[in-house]
Protein backbone atom coordinates (compact mmCIF):
# COMPACT_ATOMS: atom_id res chain seq x y z
CA UNK A 1 0.00 0.00 0.00
CA UNK A 2 0.86 3.47 -0.68
CA UNK A 3 4.44 1.92 -2.38
CA UNK A 4 5.91 1.25 0.72
CA UNK A 5 7.10 -2.67 1.54
CA UNK A 6 6.22 -3.95 4.90
CA UNK A 7 10.34 -5.28 5.01
CA UNK A 8 11.34 -2.05 4.72
CA UNK A 9 10.10 -1.23 7.85
CA UNK A 10 10.69 -4.51 9.76
CA UNK A 11 14.28 -4.56 9.24
CA UNK A 12 14.96 -1.82 11.10
CA UNK A 13 12.81 -2.89 13.85
CA UNK A 14 13.92 -6.19 13.42
CA UNK A 15 17.01 -4.99 14.08
CA UNK A 16 16.89 -2.79 17.04
CA UNK A 17 15.02 -5.30 18.59
CA UNK A 18 17.71 -8.12 17.91
CA UNK A 19 20.47 -5.72 19.22
CA UNK A 20 18.34 -4.51 22.64
CA UNK A 21 18.27 -8.91 23.12
CA UNK A 22 21.45 -9.07 22.65
CA UNK A 23 22.69 -6.69 25.54
CA UNK A 24 22.52 -7.96 28.78
CA UNK A 25 20.33 -5.75 31.31
CA UNK A 26 21.71 -4.52 34.63
CA UNK A 27 19.57 -7.53 36.57
CA UNK A 28 21.11 -9.94 34.46
CA UNK A 29 24.75 -8.98 35.60
CA UNK A 30 23.54 -9.48 38.58
CA UNK A 31 23.17 -5.74 39.57
CA UNK A 32 19.87 -4.02 40.08
CA UNK A 33 20.46 -0.32 38.26
CA UNK A 34 19.34 1.48 41.62
CA UNK A 35 22.11 -0.08 43.71
CA UNK A 36 24.96 2.37 41.47
CA UNK A 37 23.17 5.52 42.23
CA UNK A 38 24.27 8.09 44.43
CA UNK A 39 22.16 8.71 47.13
CA UNK A 40 22.79 5.20 48.54
CA UNK A 41 26.32 5.83 48.70
CA UNK A 42 27.65 2.43 47.93
CA UNK A 43 27.76 -0.54 45.18
CA UNK A 44 30.02 -2.23 42.52
CA UNK A 45 30.32 -0.58 38.76
CA UNK A 46 33.48 -0.10 36.71
CA UNK A 47 36.14 2.31 36.13
CA UNK A 48 37.73 4.03 32.97
CA UNK A 49 40.27 6.45 33.26
CA UNK A 50 41.80 9.74 31.10
CA UNK A 51 44.06 11.97 30.72
CA UNK A 52 43.34 15.39 32.34
CA UNK A 53 45.56 18.40 33.06
CA UNK A 54 44.02 18.41 35.88
CA UNK A 55 44.21 15.23 37.33
CA UNK A 56 40.25 14.70 38.04
CA UNK A 57 38.61 12.33 38.76
CA UNK A 58 35.27 12.12 37.78
CA UNK A 59 31.81 10.51 38.75
CA UNK A 60 28.40 10.90 39.23
CA UNK A 61 27.84 8.37 41.51
CA UNK A 62 28.96 10.38 44.48
CA UNK A 63 28.54 14.09 45.31
CA UNK A 64 31.94 16.23 43.92
CA UNK A 65 33.74 17.03 47.06
CA UNK A 66 33.19 13.75 48.69
CA UNK A 67 35.95 11.01 49.71
CA UNK A 68 35.06 7.50 47.82
CA UNK A 69 36.81 4.12 48.76
CA UNK A 70 37.41 2.03 45.55
CA UNK A 71 38.48 -1.99 45.55
CA UNK A 72 38.83 -4.33 43.40
CA UNK A 73 40.69 -7.82 44.21
CA UNK A 74 42.43 -6.49 47.30
CA UNK A 75 43.50 -3.28 45.99
CA UNK A 76 41.50 -0.19 47.89
CA UNK A 77 42.40 3.48 47.08
CA UNK A 78 41.05 6.66 48.18
CA UNK A 79 40.25 9.28 46.01
CA UNK A 80 38.37 12.58 45.96
CA UNK A 81 35.62 13.21 43.43
CA UNK A 82 36.26 16.21 42.01
CA UNK A 83 34.03 16.82 38.49
CA UNK A 84 30.79 14.78 37.70
CA UNK A 85 29.78 13.35 34.28
CA UNK A 86 29.52 8.92 34.41
CA UNK A 87 27.84 6.67 35.80
CA UNK A 88 31.00 4.73 36.66
CA UNK A 89 34.18 6.10 38.15
CA UNK A 90 36.62 8.00 35.54
CA UNK A 91 39.86 7.84 37.51
CA UNK A 92 43.44 9.40 36.25
CA UNK A 93 46.09 7.01 34.91
CA UNK A 94 47.86 7.00 37.90
CA UNK A 95 45.30 5.69 40.07
CA UNK A 96 43.21 3.14 37.35
CA UNK A 97 47.01 1.85 37.44
CA UNK A 98 46.14 0.45 40.66
CA UNK A 99 44.20 -1.69 39.63
CA UNK A 100 45.09 -2.75 35.99
CA UNK A 101 47.23 -1.60 33.14
CA UNK A 102 46.06 1.50 31.01
CA UNK A 103 45.94 -0.96 27.64
CA UNK A 104 42.94 -2.82 29.66
CA UNK A 105 41.06 0.57 28.87
CA UNK A 106 38.10 -0.88 31.54
CA UNK A 107 38.00 -2.17 35.03
CA UNK A 108 35.15 -4.12 35.82
CA UNK A 109 33.58 -5.12 39.28
CA UNK A 110 35.23 -2.42 41.32
CA UNK A 111 33.31 -1.74 44.77
CA UNK A 112 32.98 1.45 46.20
CA UNK A 113 31.03 3.22 48.85
CA UNK A 114 31.63 6.92 50.00
CA UNK A 115 33.57 7.51 53.16
CA UNK A 116 32.07 9.57 56.17
CA UNK A 117 32.80 12.92 56.43
CA UNK A 118 35.18 14.06 58.99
Amino acid sequence: MFGLSPTRFLTPVFALALVGACLPSAHARGRHPSRNKSHHGAGTTYCTFYRDRHGRTASNLAPRGSWVLLSRGGTSMRVKITDTGCNHFDLTPGQFRRFASLSTGVVHGVTWRVLPRK
